[in-house]
Formats: structure tokens, C-alpha cells, sequence
């Protein structure tokens, strides 16, 4: 078998009849689609049962729910394909995405594809997503390693999704690489620690894969671990730009993340229940302390006076301005 299409399911009735008959719909026969049902609190597990029965490439799993890392990480498990690819259950895509992109990795033996996108809008907008990149050339390992891992390093980027992506199988059990069990951005460091250890990729600029925004998603949610995750970024980045020897312009980065967690700061206040301690332990913590003291423009401007707050430890003050900027964003 060439291709194992893997699909965490948590709650998606409403979504997962469409997502999977735009995968039956492919031009391409051989594969198969593995359902894992997350412990759905709805009827996705009865639907995915009834899709197994409507179509014999559907196999599901049912099991407790632990979460979208785990769910993929139970469909890698059970993959017979050459390739496995990920495929969220809101979702669809293209006719042609699975033999066209195998064709590339097939032709050029390249250990990932990946390709364009629609971003569909809650509002409805579609917007075309292509990366600036050459498409359908084999990229090497320097393009792997001093573009498209330097381009995770910097920030937001095309790394930071794994749907619309190739990935060998035989790669993922060699190296035992499975997605990290975190609340959000899985994606991203599955992507950065997949391309530290391939040898070549390809892109494709076709929008085959169709993003839904959709406001019951994981990244819609407020997340207690969140500030904890993006210290486990930052390492990672710190790892893999020592490793490989990057120019990075590190004070935009800081000034970057210093205003997300500001601005995660605000939810923390709305949220949390027991925001000041919750507060005092982010903004005490040295990594924070560090990117404070390195960042040199923080945007947006309204932000200034409690980064020099902050900078002279007013914590009292700063906890008011944020309580005040929060409420006025509700």
C-alpha cells in the first residue's frame, strides 16, 4: 500500500462525512483512511463506523481521548502505507492531491511533499496560502536545512502545519518519531524535528489542501499550558539554531513573543482562576526576563508603557493595565 491517510476525530459529525468523501473522491485508489476516534462525546463514532461500512478503505480506531498528538500518533502505529499523511476532520482537499503529490516523491525519492492551500475564512474569504519557494524541484538537504528549518526558526511559517504534507513511514518508525503530546503546536515540531533529519523535500504550489477555520478548534481555545509550550519552542529553536549555526535576528524574534505573551497574558486575566500568581510566575521566568531585556520594538504601541513597567518589576501596575486592556477587548 502506498498511502495512509490518518484523521483525528474529537466531536466532528457536523464536519467529517464531507472531509472523508473528499478523500474518496481521489483520483488514486491506492490507500487507505484511518479514523481515530478521540473519544468523541457526539455521534462522530457511530459515523465513523458507518463510513468503514460504506467504503472499504475506511478503517477506524476507537479510544480514549487523549488528544490530537495521541490520535495521530495511534494512526502512525497502525499505518501500512509507504507514505502517511495527516488530514484534519474539518477539512478537505483537492482531486488530484495524492497522485500528484506521491508522484513527486515517488519520481524524485524525495522524503517529503507538501503543498499550497485555501484558507477558508469563519467569514467565508478564501485565501490563497502558496510559499515563495521553487515547486515540484527536488530540494536537497542544504535547501531543507538553511531554508525551510531556518524558516521555523524565525517564527510562523509554512512549517507550522502538517496536513497537506508526505511523510515516509519507514522515516517516522526509524527514528521513532511520533507527534509530542502538547495542546497546540504539535504541528510545528513534528515538522522541525522530521526536516532536522531528512534529506530532501518537495513542493508543490497546487491549492489542494482546503483549511477550514472553524471557532470549536483546538488553536480557538484558551490553553493553561500555553506560555509552558512556547518555552519548549524556544529550546527547540535555540537547539536546532546552535546545531546548524543560524544568523537570526533574535531581537525581532523576542519582540515578536513578548507581545504574544502580553497578549496571552490578557486571556490569562479572563480566564484563569488565580491570574496574578499565574502572571507573576510568566513574567518572572528567566526566559522571559531575557527576550524582555533583548527586545528592542514591541508592537502593538500600546504595549510600550507596560513593557517598561515590567522592566522596573511594577507588577501590581502592569496587572491593572492588562486587567483594563482585556476588558476592553471583550
Amino acid at each position: 500500500m502506498l498511502l495512509s491517510v490518518i484523521i483525528p476525530v474529537y466531536n466532528a459529525e457536523k464536519f467529517l462525512q464531507a472531509t472523508v468523501e473528499s478523500v474518496i473522491a481521489q483520483d488514486f485508489d491506492d490507500f487507505e483512511v484511518i479514523l481515530v476516534n478521540d473519544g468523541s462525546k457526539d455521534h462522530s463514532a457511530e459515523l465513523c463506523d458507518a463510513l468503514a461500512k460504506a467504503h472499504k478503505q475506511v478503517v477506524v480506531i476507537h479510544k480514549e481521548n487523549g488528544g490530537v498528538s495521541s490520535a495521530r500518533n495511534v494512526g502512525i502505529d497502525a499505518a501500512k502505507g509507504k507514505y502517511v499523511t495527516f488530514i484534519d476532520a474539518d477539512d478537505k482537499i483537492g482531486k488530484n492531491m495524492f497522485s500528484d503529490l506521491l508522484q513527486e516523491c515517488e519520481s524524485k525519492n524525495a522524503d517529503k511533499a507538501f503543498c499550497g492551500f485555501y484558507d477558508i475564512l469563519e467569514n467565508g474569504e478564501h485565501k490563497l496560502r502558496n510559499i515563495d519557494i521553487p515547486q515540484r524541484e527536488l530540494l536537497n538537504r542544504d535547501f531543507v536545512i538553511n531554508s525551510m528549518l531556518l524558516t521555523g526558526c524565525m517564527g510562523d511559517s509554512y512549517m507550522n502545519h502538517v496536513w497537506g504534507g508526505m511523510y515516509k513511514t519507514e522515516l517516522l518508525r526509524k527514528h521513532n518519531l511520533r507527534f509530542k503530546q502538547r495542546p497546540m503546536g504539535e504541528d510545528w515540531y513534528f515538522n522541525m524535528l522530521y526536516c532536522d533529519l531528512i534529506e530532501s523535500a518537495v513542493y508543490v504550489d497546487e491549492p489542494y489542501y482546503i483549511y477550514v477555520r472553524n471557532g470549536e478548534s483546538a488553536t480557538a481555545r484558551y490553553h493553561t499550558q500555553q506560555f509552558e509550550l512556547w518555552l519548549e519552542n524556544r529550546e527547540l529553536r535555540h537547539n536546532i539554531s546552535t546545531k546548524y549555526a543560524f544568523e537570526i535576528d533574535t531581537k525581532s524574534i523576542d519582540s515578536r513573543w513578548v507581545a504574544k505573551v502580553l497578549f496571552y497574558a490578557m486571556q490569562v486575566i479572563s480566564c484563569d482562576s488565580d491570574p496574578k500568581a499565574k502572571l507573576k510566575q510568566m513574567f518572572g521566568n528567566d526566559e522571559f526576563i531575557k527576550a524582555l531585556k533583548n527586545a528592542n520594538q514591541i508592537t502593538p504601541r500600546f504595549f510600550v508603557p507596560v513593557v517598561w513597567l515590567l522592566k522596573r518589576n511594577c507588577f501590581n501596575a502592569v496587572f491593572s493595565i492588562l486587567k483594563l486592556y482585556a476588558h476592553r477587548i471583550k
